[in-house]
């Protein structure tokens, strides 16, 4: 599109007349004067609501212009866009595009808008190449101890508590799994410790995205507390492996939504990775 305004909600208009998206709600910035201008620019600013939606839907909808070196122009982010997605730009090995984030309107010459969908895992070809450059930098800028088998603590969040996640923590360690908390480490660090990984255990949550980085036969089991009904919304990262072509396992325990807290049924769970553990060599 040329000669735009776009804001950051993601909408886009030329004139309160010549809306050409809104988002289904009003624009309440039609008639706000834009306080930058921008020859070339990518649209990526609807509100990312967690890290897997960025890193495995609208990472890949970026590919295109993160991976030209002749790429002139600059990516909008909104001003609710997360750390994480400044730290993954700069994880990119070549010069990356400028991006930079847009408060209120902004014009633009020319425009092109990112979309994403959980449909693009059935591309890979097209955007693998990016995972591989993101993981080479992570390898080397990464300063943590690798592991062939790591396990993915969600004890630093107070969602979907696991009430026996100390338990199961220390009977994966002693089998020698690495237990790691994704949110007391770097961007890089995380990516590098997937990478290398060959058995990645996990509550379902979003450190799980970053298998999307990983080779391909990773073994991953996912611990998805449930409800009767529920089971068909939480297959968001077995597609994701299935794109990668991971060998990924359901592990189903229910959960009180009510209290919002599960438990795992820690010795059968035990016995299942040990041996997967063997099956590793």
């Amino acid at each position: 599109m040329e000669n735009v305004f776009v804001n950051s909600a993601g909408q886009i208009w030329r004139n309160e007349n010549e809306v050409i998206h809104h988002g289904n709600r009003a624009i309440e910035t039609i008639g706000v004067s834009s306080s930058r201008s921008y020859g070339t620019a990518v649209l990526s600013t609807n509100s990312t609501r967690g890290f897997y939606h960025w890193f495995a839907e609208r990472l890949p909808a970026l590919n295109w212009s993160l991976q030209n070196p002749d790429f002139d122009g600059t990516i909008l982010f909104g001003q609710h866009a997360q750390q994480f997605q400044d730290k993954t730009i700069e994880l990119i090995d070549h010069p990356a595009p400028q991006f930079e984030r847009i408060d209120q309107v902004a014009w633009c010459e020319e425009c092109y808008i990112a979309h994403s969908a959980a449909s693009t895992l059935a591309q890979w070809e097209y955007f693998g190449d990016l995972y591989q450059a993101i993981g080479e930098r992570a390898a080397r800028l990464s300063t943590i101890n690798t592991a062939d088998a790591i396990y993915i603590s969600r004890r630093d969040t107070q969602r979907r508590v696991m009430v026996n996640e100390h338990e199961l923590e220390a009977g994966l360690s002693s089998l020698g799994v690495k237990v790691v908390i994704f949110g007391e480490m770097s961007l890089a660090d995380q990516i590098n410790l997937i990478r290398n990984a060959r058995l990645v255990i996990a509550p379902h949550g979003a450190g799980l995205s970053h298998i999307a980085a990983a080779a391909s036969g990773l073994k991953v089991v996912e611990l998805v507390p449930c409800q009767m009904g529920s089971h068909s919304l939480r297959f968001n990262f077995a597609r994701l492996s299935y794109a990668r072509g991971h060998d990924h396992r359901l592990w189903l325990e229910p959960i009180d939504e009510a209290i919002n807290k599960w438990t795992v049924s820690t010795p059968p769970l035990l016995r299942h990775v040990e041996n997967m553990m063997h099956s590793l060599g």
